[in-house]
């Protein structure tokens, strides 16, 4: 679904949670009944907890993810910020909050880390602070150890770039389930967005210490000064995973390119051989294709994704309304 422009948010300045949750297909009405009813017994009863939020209960129930719920919160502007929360209950000044933010873009390190740092909360009060707000546990990971085998999956999965760009990193993968430790809230948009690519893995987050994700992201992507992704190929099953949607090809050319990579991935996988001499031609090959499957069937956008047919990769087309 596109996102909203300003305009249509301006018309709908008093959409509450639930009805943009049901609004963007993440849930049904009667979901909705069902927090409502929720929330209702908690104001009627002092024993119990009246303060969570409409996502929060959601996520309790299993209904939505925490990454949809901030996903959602933060294109309509709802988010209740970590900021906010400790301004408005007293814990942290806002001149203080404001030299932490400081301290940690001087620093390169991450606000959790200058708050700690300062003594202005504690890591159980960040820990309560940051599952109320997200329903993210916060952790310290001292033991962790990378299984070995699973490295490569990890890396191909978050790439370095974009696990140095957004400050996370890649923890377990077990059977569909991804664990991915994160520095800041905002990577949780990252997360969503990666997410859509391998549609059939859940993403699941941890915050963790800005340090610990430090030595995390050398010891998972550096090996001998090279990312360990560049040792050996990723495996076939995460390569024929992958996925990408398309409206425009003229204008979405560089979602062509990333399937055609990992059509060459496939390719030599299977057969040994990659060419990289044909990217053009494939390109234009996707284009042309496109358009007539939208013709023939009537749509707008097309998912693709790749099968193994033999030894060679196929593309795959699935209409989408």
């Amino acid at each position: 679904m596109k996102p909203l422009t300003r305009t249509m948010l301006k018309r709908f300045p008093s959409l509450r949670t639930g009805e943009i949750l049901v609004r963007e297909g993440l849930i049904n009405q009667e979901d909705a009944g069902r927090v409502l009813a929720i929330q209702k017994r908690g104001k009627a009863s002092p024993l119990l907890d009246s303060s969570r939020r409409f996502g929060m209960i959601l996520c309790d129930l299993n209904l939505i993810t925490p990454l949809d719920n901030y996903w959602v919160l933060h294109k309509y502007k709802k988010l209740v910020s970590m900021d906010q929360v400790l301004v408005k209950s007293g814990k942290v000044p806002a001149k203080a909050l404001a030299l932490a933010h400081k301290e940690a873009k001087a620093s390169d390190t991450s606000l959790f880390t200058a708050l700690l740092h300062q003594g202005m909360i504690t890591v159980v009060e960040l820990q309560k602070l940051v599952y109320d707000l997200y329903r993210i546990p916060y952790r310290t990971l001292q033991e962790f150890r990378f299984n070995p085998a699973k490295a490569e999956d990890l890396s191909t999965i978050v790439p370095k770039r974009l696990a140095l760009r957004h400050r996370m990193i890649p923890l377990v993968l077990r059977e569909k389930v991804i664990l991915v430790g994160i520095v800041e809230p905002d990577a949780l948009l990252a997360l969503k967005k990666l997410s859509a690519r391998f549609p059939l893995l859940r993403f699941k987050a941890v915050f963790i210490p800005f340090s610990e994700f430090k030595a995390l992201f050398n010891q998972l992507y550096r090996k001998g000064g090279q990312p360990v992704g560049q040792e050996r190929s990723p495996d076939l099953s995460l390569l024929l995973n992958f996925r990408i949607t398309i409206t425009d090809p003229e204008l979405e050319r560089d979602k062509i390119l990333s399937l055609y990579k990992r059509y060459e991935m496939v390719r030599t996988l299977t057969r040994g051989s990659h060419c990289t001499a044909r990217s053009r031609a494939f390109q234009e090959f996707m284009v042309g294709e496109h358009n007539k499957l939208r013709d023939r069937y009537r749509v707008t956008r097309m998912t693709y994704f790749l099968r193994k047919q033999g030894q060679d990769p196929i593309v795959v087309a699935v209409p989408k309304d």
